[in-house]
């Protein structure tokens, strides 16, 4: 996976490619399958097949529920990162501006309070401030009540919203 290049002004990001995100909860899909051979191995060892399929699923409870939490910081972490506006815009010009650009990476863009951005059934929202925005990404609300998959939300977030920030910046740079 390529590494993006970031670029820090002050307090606010600047991306020079649209390169997805580093996944800091990729290695959990190795510990899935070391806990669950630890599981097996334990179990086994102590308490016989029924104690082996015991062990393997409370260790592998135990090791999705860290990957959750820690997606859930990430996720936050992600919605708090200031992206560097270069010129000062409102959302109704900047909306506008994005549509083409993010329409080939099959991306919606709407325009409510603030920006919308839709994309694999998950929600971006861009909070324009005083020369930097931040990317929200949310699931829909239906998704929010009855499945909070936040791993899953993570994943598609680390890729999206670097194409996002880019076009954003790249767009503003332009019109500059």
């Amino acid at each position: 996976m390529a590494e993006i290049t970031v670029t820090e002004s002050k307090e606010f990001v600047k991306l020079d490619s649209p390169a997805p995100l580093k996944n800091k909860i990729y290695k959990f899909r190795f510990i899935y399958v070391a806990v669950a051979l630890l599981g097996a191995i334990w179990g086994a060892i102590g308490l016989g097949v029924e104690g082996m399929v015991a062990m393997c699923l409370v260790l592998l409870g135990i090791t999705y529920s860290i990957s959750y939490y820690l997606s859930i910081f990430y996720i936050r972490k992600i919605s708090k990162t200031k992206y560097e506006l270069p010129i000062p815009i409102n959302a109704g010009q900047l909306s506008g501006l994005i549509v083409a650009p993010l329409m080939q990476y099959n991306m919606t863009v709407e325009m409510v309070d603030n920006i919308l951005i839709k994309f694999g059934g998950i929600e971006y929202f861009i909070i324009l401030k005083d020369g930097y925005f931040n990317i929200s990404p949310r699931e829909s609300i239906l998704k929010q009540i009855f499945n909070k998959s936040y791993p899953r939300l993570y994943k598609k977030a680390v890729n999206a919203v670097p194409i996002i920030a880019f076009t954003i910046q790249d767009i503003c740079k332009k019109q500059a």
